[in-house]
């Protein structure tokens, strides 16, 4: 086997090679992510219709050809608002597949054909729920407030900030709170219903995140980023997205941003948003 010597030690070239195409991938993780996405959407929405605007390509089937462009007028009013709020540029295209009915968008990612979701945001691309299957009367007003879009593409401008280095949480937290600043939508607390539920910690919601409890998962997510903004100031919110653009882990991000030791930001955390799951549950 072919080798060559470093710092004196003969390294096999198949290790080398292994080891280069590692570095690669990993450092192009998401050029490649989005390439492929892409090729499935070509391939997948071949029979779909195509409406574009300035930034956008709507692709959608003849069913919903009434509705397109709605979602492409929403669309452009999000590109602008959220990518303002972030303080960043957008992307110049995106590409939003329009789905006839739930089935139809599980299936475009294998999912169970009950599963549910009204958007998806995925390798630079966005796919939403037609608004003529859960809007009884379909406006751009109400696909604007009610819709997904702008939630969609608040995930969007957190993977590009952040080079895909993002936790699911964060990105859910941030996704909630720009939809809820631009749009007033938010969803019901779920303290309620889960009183006896205990809260996740950052761990579990950083490694576990699809599957806990998803109703807690996401109010959680949101109430972390809120009590980031509220005791540090929103441009703290958007530093720590730089400081995972640069490399960081969450845990170092937070730590370089806020000035002070994760644990210690948990611990914290943790005891502001135990008092508000007490007041939720007392509702």
């Amino acid at each position: 086997m072919s080798a060559i010597k470093y710092d004196g030690v003969k390294v096999p070239l198949l290790l080398i090679t292994i080891f280069i195409i590692v570095m690669l991938l990993i450092k192009n993780g998401q050029a490649l992510q989005r390439f492929m996405v892409r090729q499935e959407i070509r391939l997948s929405t071949a029979n779909y219709a195509v409406t574009s605007t300035e930034h956008f390509d709507i692709k959608y089937l003849p069913i919903d050809a009434d509705y397109a462009p709605m979602v492409a007028g929403v669309a452009e009013e999000a590109r602008q608002s959220v990518s303002e709020m972030f303080g960043e540029k957008a992307p110049e295209r995106t590409t939003i597949i329009i789905y006839p009915d739930s089935a139809s968008l599980a299936k475009s990612f294998g999912w169970n054909k009950n599963a549910k979701a009204m958007g998806v945001y995925w390798g630079g691309s966005i796919r939403v729920l037609s608004p003529g299957e859960w809007l009884k009367e379909p406006s751009q007003e109400a696909f604007s407030k009610e819709g997904p879009v702008y939630h969609e593409y608040a995930h969007l401008m957190v993977d590009e900030i952040t080079g895909g280095n993002y936790s699911r949480w964060l990105t859910e937290g941030v996704a909630q709170y720009v939809e809820k600043n631009l749009t007033g939508f938010e969803f019901a607390s779920p303290a309620v219903r889960s009183s006896g539920h205990s809260l996740y910690s950052l761990r579990q919601l950083d490694k576990d995140f699809d599957s806990l409890e998803e109703s807690v998962a996401y109010w959680q997510s949101l109430k972390i980023v809120e009590y980031i903004v509220e005791h540090y100031g929103e441009s703290t919110l958007w530093q720590i997205l730089d400081e995972l653009g640069d490399g960081y882990q969450v845990d170092g991000a937070v730590e370089k941003t806020l000035s002070i030791s994760y644990d210690r930001f948990e611990d914290e955390l943790f005891a502001a948003l135990e008092q508000e799951w007490i007041r939720g549950c007392k509702v």
